[in-house]
């Protein structure tokens, strides 16, 4: 990466604009503008947004305004003509909205008043907004599904206290980001989205939306102040946002082979070259990447010149599983017009298939690497996998790397253990089996459950041991379906878990989230047979149990 993903701008050239600062010297801030020669009305509807080191504001026009002054402090600017006494005053002349002042103390607090001017009139303050400049860092942990609704086998939608969810407990919509953004009117975001999502867009520079000149609602396009990317503000993952061009090399209708050389990661098959459909490049996935990252002399797109094929929690990372056709927030992902989008994974028994989501549900689907083209989105940032010492119950694909290395595993020594990229706490077992802390294994076949049942046995868990819950914790639950496959190992087949953490049958496991819509019930479940992601009715009765805890 060529520059920070923020895009955090750089200060007007000398002269263009004068800024003034007046800490502590108690001088008059109203340059020279006595009060009987004030414009008639303050600037209205001014708003601050802030990022690293700096605060974009933006107002309203004033008719016949012909330039605007913007006062700043560190404390309120509760008397705007004696500005020039308070802490951290500054003033920025003769500005137009929005004006982004740089140059600020990440941490701090700042006060901003914007006045109009009129030949040599000029207004009161407008009314004081407020800002605290942070350096950018990502919420952390895995994002939620979009879902936060609940579903009994005869009704979907439903909200989650309604009297018939009683016997459903602890569904996906109960827990995390998606039911805090429900419930709390005051859930804080970086930027904005559906549900738990936040995403904020940035320009082909690199500068987030309303900074510098990008503006605060850029279209997508291929120039510097045009909108080429959205930034995830949960995983911190930037992603492409594509264009409709079919001239242009990120035309959103473009497909593309399945094409990776490198032994290390491609499952042992190198897939096929330049087999799809597109423009600008060859047509295959490695053209693809290394395209984008050579535009603009090798500086890439968004000032990003790292861009990959997303892995498959990554893919999954962005999906809007509450809604449907295409399952993302399109507010943030435009132009996403194909059925399927290609991750970097093979299937680990099979080389010559490779992992691709579909758009429409968010499922995934295997197909041919020889076959037809499919559609690509990158990613960039974040913590790319860099593999590990992994364990497989059965086959190991030696030519990739491992998406669940043991050490990323912290053992309790209790049947417990901690996923430290997402934060998770996991049982070790599969409900119905017994956790031998002598051998580290697990005992016992383990029982089956449908959905319905799946959910009261967290119920159970949480009650035994007089209350006490499992390993001395009372709030385990179902994984919702991003956080199931979190815990997916792509290297491993026929047992797709590290078997070293999970010395678990391969079966098939509920999540707690249900398909959208479903009004005969289904919820997603995952095969730790093959890691593949799918739907079963409510009623299907020979799915596995594995509980988790949101950790500490």
């Amino acid at each position: 990466m060529n520059r920070d993903a923020l895009g955090t701008t750089t200060s007007p050239a000398i002269g263009a604009l004068l800024a003034l600062v007046l800490a502590g010297c108690g001088a008059e801030s109203r340059v020279g503008i006595s009060p009987g020669d004030m414009a008639e009305e303050p600037p209205e509807n001014v708003q601050a947004q802030a990022g690293d080191s700096k605060v974009a504001i933006r107002w309203d026009a004033v008719s016949d305004a012909t330039g605007y002054n913007l006062y700043y402090a560190t404390e309120s600017i509760d008397d705007i003509d004696n500005h020039g006494s308070i802490p951290g005053a500054g003033l920025v002349l003769d500005v137009s909205s929005p004006h982004t002042v740089t140059g600020l103390e990440n941490g701090t607090s700042y006060y901003f008043r914007v006045t109009a001017l009129s030949g040599q009139a000029e207004s009161a303050g407008s009314e004081q907004v407020t800002a605290t400049p942070q350096a950018f860092a990502p919420v952390g942990g895995l994002n939620d599904t979009g879902i936060d609704t609940c579903s009994t086998s005869s009704d979907a939608s439903l909200p989650c206290d309604d009297a018939a969810v009683a016997d459903y407990p602890g569904q996906d919509a109960v827990h995390g980001r998606d039911a805090q953004a429900r419930d709390d009117q005051d859930f804080q975001k970086i930027g904005a989205g559906a549900a738990g999502f936040d995403f904020t867009r940035l320009c082909g520079s690199g500068v987030a939306a309303g900074f510098g000149e990008c503006p605060e609602n850029p279209t997508p396009g291929d120039g510097p102040n045009d909108w080429a990317c959205t930034r995830d503000n949960v995983t911190g993952l930037i992603w492409e946002v594509k264009l409709d061009d079919p001239g242009h090399l990120r035309h959103g209708g473009h497909t593309y082979t399945w094409y990776n050389t490198d032994p290390d990661t491609n499952g042992g098959d190198a897939g096929r070259p330049d087999g799809g459909t597109c423009a600008g490049s060859a047509c295959d996935t490695q053209a693809y990447v290394s395209a984008i990252n050579g535009l603009n002399e090798g500086n890439g797109l968004c000032g990003v010149n790292d861009w990959r094929m997303p892995d498959r929690v990554e893919l999954q990372s962005t999906v809007h599983y509450g809604r449907s056709g295409p399952a993302l927030d399109t507010d943030y992902f435009p132009n996403m017009t194909l059925s399927n989008y290609w991750s970097a994974a093979t299937l680990a028994s099979r080389p010559d298939l490779a992992r691709a989501i579909i758009n429409h549900s968010g499922g995934y689907n295997l197909y041919s690497k020889d076959g037809a083209g499919r559609g690509v989105r990158l990613v960039a940032g974040g913590q790319p996998l860099v593999g590990g010492a992994t364990t497989c119950a059965g086959t190991e694909n030696p030519n990739m790397l491992a998406s669940t290395p043991t050490a990323d595993f912290v053992d309790h020594g209790d049947g417990t253990v901690t996923h430290t990229p997402t934060g998770l706490m996991w049982k070790r077992c599969v409900e119905g089996q017994t956790w031998n802390s002598s051998d580290n294994t697990c005992s016992g076949s383990g029982g089956f459950f449908n959905w319905q049942q799946a959910l009261q046995r967290a119920q159970t868990v949480n009650a035994s041991d007089s209350g006490a819950g499992f390993a001395g914790y009372d709030d385990w639950r179902l994984p919702n379906v991003k956080e199931l496959l979190s815990i997916t190992e792509q290297r491993c087949s026929g047992g797709a878990v590290n078997a070293a953490i999970f010395p678990v049958p391969s079966t098939v496991v509920w999540t707690s989230s249900p398909v959208r819509g479903s009004l005969d019930g289904h919820a997603w479940y995952i095969t730790t047979g093959t890691a593949n992601v799918t739907t079963a009715s409510f009623d299907t009765s020979d799915v596995r149990v594995l509980l988790v805890r949101a950790g500490q």
